[in-house]
């Protein structure tokens, strides 16, 4: 068999089966050694890891006691203060994971429990309270700020930025 080595096209299709030969070489069909199994938990798992929700409740009932005396006592100066203790107050295992439907499952196991009234009665005092508070601020800024004139205003606003 005499190969004309001259012939622009055999010399092609030669270099083109000889590169699909070594491409296919070069592909593994083997799993490679350091492939890592990802495991997500389960919304079961996730909130089993919370413990029992109406344990949970009874025990923020003390803190959340607590806060709402120092909230009736006038102990915070700002809706901002007092939404940042409450926050605090509310941390553990009822503040939420960041895991939407874990965290709607677990609201929604909470919610059969004896003493949840309690909680939601609770957090709707806060709300109003802070409500309040973000309106008593806000006609205080407007009152000082009238008699400043729109210069005071933005005088202010530069202060309260730094």
């Amino acid at each position: 068999m005499n190969i004309n080595t001259n012939s622009p096209i055999i010399m092609k299709n030669l270099l083109f089966i000889f590169s699909v030969f070594a491409f296919t070489g070069c592909i593994t069909t083997e799993p490679e050694e350091n492939t890592e199994v990802i495991y997500e938990k389960t919304i079961e798992e996730i909130n089993a890891e919370r413990g029992d929700p109406c344990d949970c409740i009874d025990k923020s009932l003390l803190a959340i006691d607590l806060f709402l005396e120092r909230m009736n006592a006038d102990a915070f100066e700002s809706s901002v203060e007092l939404n940042a203790e409450f926050a605090l107050t509310m941390q553990g295992c009822m503040q939420p994971l960041g895991h939407r439907a874990a965290d709607l499952a677990w609201n929604q196991s909470m919610v059969g429990c004896d003493s949840f009234s309690i909680i939601r009665e609770a957090m709707i005092m806060v709300k109003n309270f802070a409500s309040n508070l973000k309106a008593s601020e806000q006609a205080s800024f407007v009152n000082s700020t009238t008699e400043e004139g729109a210069n005071g205003v933005l005088n202010r606003l530069q202060e309260g930025a730094k």
